[in-house]
C-alpha cells in the first residue's frame, strides 16, 4: 500500500513539475505550438483506443459483463427485447435488462449490430462514439475562449486524459455514453439553442438511470449560477423525475419477482431507505463524514484534476454538475464507484473540462502575473496550452492505461490493484491458444447453454445462454447446462482473479459421469451433458 501511495505521490509531482517546466519553456519560445501537434496527439490516441479492445477480446481478456451486452444485443436483434438469459443466471428475475439498468439508448448501437452482429462491430461503434465527444468539446471550447487553437488543444487533452481512456477501454457500458452527451448539451446552453439543449438533457437521463441526478445537479447549476430560472428549474424537473419514474416504476416493473435496485447493497452503509439516510445524517453527522470522505475516494476524484493540473478549480460553480455523480460514490461503501479508472465516474467528465474552459482566462491571467509577468497575453496563453499538453502526456505516462504508459510495458507496474484489470501489453497478446477456442465453439449448437469460465462467456454469444463455471444449474433448478467449455490454463490468469477457476473444479466434471468429455486440444476440454442424467 506504501508503495502505491509513493507511486502516486511522486507520479503527482512530476505531472505539475512537467507543467511548471515547460510553462517557463515556452514563454521564451516565440512560436505559438502548432495545431498540427494536436492533430498527431489525437490521431494517435484514437487509433490506439480503436485497436486495444480488439486485441483484447481476441486475447480472452474481456469477461461477463461484456457478454451480458452481446447477449442483450443479440436479443434485440432477434426479438427486438433486451432479454439476457445469462444475467438471469445470475440475478433471477433480470431476464429483462432494463430491470438491472435502464439504458433504452442501447437500441441506438443495435441499428449497426443488427447489421453486423460482431463483438467487434460493438467495441468499434462504442470507441467511436467516445471519440465523437472531442466534436462538442472542440465547439465548446471555441465558444467559451474565442480561440480556434484551444478549441484543437482540448481534442488531444480529451483523448489522452487517463479517466476517458479507461471508460473507453472497458468493455462494455452504457454509462460511458454520458460524457459525449453531457458536452453535446452543455455546448447547446452556451450556444443558447435552447430546443437542442433540452433534447440533450432528455437523451442524457435515458443514457442510465442514475445519470437524471447528474442532470438535476445541472439544473441547480443553470438556475443558481447562471441565474437561468426556468432551464435550470426545467432542467431540475427532468433529471429528477426521468431519474424517480424509472427506478420507481419502470425498472420494478419489469423485473420478475420481488424488486431490488442491483447495487442496493452498497448504499445500505447510512440506512436503508432515503428517510433512515437523512436520520443517520442529522444524528451522526461526524461518523458519516468520516465514512463517506475515505482517503482513497478522495484521492481518486483528486486524480480526476491533476492531468489538467487543476485549471478546473478556477471555476468551481461549474464543478456542480459532478455533485449527484460524486455524492453517490462516496454514500457507497465500495471504492470503485469514485475510482478514476471505472466509468462510474463517466458523468463527472465533461463538468472537469467544462471549468477548464469557463476559468481558462481566469487562470492564465493569475498563473501569467507569478510566473510570466514580462510575457504578453498571448504568450501567457500559449504556455498554458503547452504546459497543459506537457501534464497530460506525463499523465499518461505515469497514469493512464495507452502504450505510452509504464504499465503497458512494465507488468510490475500497477497503478490500481484491480484484480480484473490488465493493461500490459501481454494482454493484448493474441496466441494460438486464442484463436483454437473458436474450433471449440462451432462445435457447440447456437440452441444450446454452455457452463465456462467468465473469459469465455463473451465468445458463446450466439449460444442460448453462458453459465459461469462452476454453476451447470440455474439458481432456480429450472435450466440445465448442455456443454462445458474448460481453459485448463485459466488464460494465464493470476490465482487471486475473480474469473479463476481451480483446477479441483475442473476435475469434478471430468470425474462426474453426467458428463462426457467430447474432445480436448491446445489446453482446452469440451463436455456434454449425458442425456436422462442430472
Amino acid at each position: 500500500m506504501m508503495a502505491l501511495v509513493l507511486y502516486y505521490l511522486i507520479g503527482s509531482l512530476a505531472v505539475f513539475a512537467a507543467g511548471v517546466l515547460v510553462y517557463w519553456w515556452s514563454l521564451r519560445w516565440t512560436r505559438p505550438i502548432s495545431w498540427k501537434v494536436f492533430f498527431v496527439a489525437s490521431l494517435i490516441g484514437a487509433t490506439s483506443l480503436l485497436v486495444l479492445p480488439v486485441l483484447k477480446f481476441h486475447a480472452l481478456g474481456m469477461y461477463v459483463d461484456f457478454s451480458h451486452w452481446l447477449g442483450v444485443l443479440m436479443s434485440i436483434r432477434e426479438t427486438g427485447l433486451p432479454l439476457s438469459l445469462s444475467h438471469e443466471f445470475i440475478r433471477p428475475g433480470t431476464l429483462n435488462y432494463f430491470s438491472v439498468h435502464f439504458t433504452p439508448l442501447v437500441y441506438v448501437i443495435a441499428l449497426p449490430f443488427a447489421l453486423i452482429p460482431w463483438p467487434e462491430m460493438l467495441l468499434m461503434v462504442s470507441v467511436l462514439f467516445m471519440i465523437s465527444s472531442a466534436v462538442p468539446l472542440f465547439l465548446l471550447a471555441k465558444k467559451l475562449t474565442g480561440r480556434l487553437w484551444i478549441a484543437w488543444l482540448c481534442v488531444p487533452l480529451l483523448l489522452w486524459y487517463p479517466t476517458f481512456q479507461y471508460i473507453t477501454l472497458y468493455e462494455f457500458e452504457m454509462l460511458r455514453f454520458s460524457i459525449p452527451i453531457l458536452l453535446w448539451a452543455l455546448y447547446f446552453f452556451e450556444a443558447k439553442k435552447t430546443a437542442w439543449f433540452f433534447l440533450f438533457v432528455v437523451l442524457a437521463s435515458l443514457v442510465r438511470e442514475e445519470v437524471g441526478l447528474t442532470v438535476a445537479a445541472l439544473g441547480v447549476f443553470l438556475f443558481i449560477v447562471e441565474r437561468a430560472r426556468w432551464k435550470g428549474i426545467a432542467t431540475m424537473v427532468i433529471g429528477m423525475g426521468t431519474f424517480a419514474v424509472i427506478t420507481s416504476l419502470v425498472m420494478p416493473e419489469l423485473r420478475q419477482g420481488e424488486y431490488a435496485y442491483i447495487a442496493a447493497p452498497f448504499f445500505s452503509t447510512f440506512g436503508d431507505s432515503p428517510l433512515h439516510m437523512l436520520q443517520t445524517i442529522v444524528s451522526r453527522p461526524i461518523w458519516v463524514m468520516m465514512e463517506m470522505f475515505q482517503v482513497t475516494k478522495v484521492a481518486n476524484i483528486g486524480m480526476l484534476f491533476i492531468p489538467l493540473l487543476g485549471l478546473s478549480f478556477f471555476s468551481p460553480t461549474a464543478l456542480i454538475g459532478m455533485a449527484a455523480n460524486l455524492g453517490v460514490g462516496f454514500v457507497s461503501i465500495a471504492d470503485v464507484h469514485t475510482s478514476y479508472m471505472l466509468y462510474y465516474v463517466s458523468p463527472s467528465v465533461p463538468f472537469v473540462f467544462y471549468a477548464v474552459l469557463r476559468g481558462w482566462n481566469k487562470a492564465h491571467v493569475w498563473i501569467r502575473a507569478r510566473m510570466g509577468k514580462c510575457a504578453t497575453e498571448e504568450q501567457g496563453e500559449s504556455a498554458l496550452g503547452t504546459a497543459l499538453i506537457a501534464g497530460m502526456f506525463v499523465s499518461a505516462i505515469v497514469f493512464g492505461p495507452s502504450p505510452l504508459s509504464l504499465q503497458f510495458w512494465a507488468k510490475d507496474v500497477r497503478p490500481a490493484p484491480f484484480r480484473t484489470q490488465n493493461f500490459h501489453i501481454s494482454a493484448y497478446d493474441v496466441n494460438d491458444h486464442h484463436r483454437a477456442v473458436a474450433t471449440f465453439i462451432r462445435m457447440i449448437p447456437d440452441d444450446a447453454v454452455v457452463s465456462s469460465p467468465q473469459f469465455l462467456h463473451p465468445h458463446l454469444y450466439q449460444k442460448r445462454a453462458a453459465m459461469v463455471f462452476p454453476d451447470t444449474v440455474s439458481k432456480d433448478g429450472t435450466v440445465l447446462a448442455d456443454y462445458v467449455l474448460l481453459d485448463l490454463t485459466n488464460n494465464s490468469l493470476r490465482a487471486d482473479s475473480p474469473a479463476y477457476v481451480s483446477m479441483d473444479e475442473m476435475r469434478l466434471v471430468a470425474q462426474n459421469d453426467a458428463w462426457r468429455l467430447i474432445t480436448k486440444s491446445e489446453g482446452y476440454e469440451l463436455y456434454v451433458r449425458v442425456p436422462n442424467l442430472p
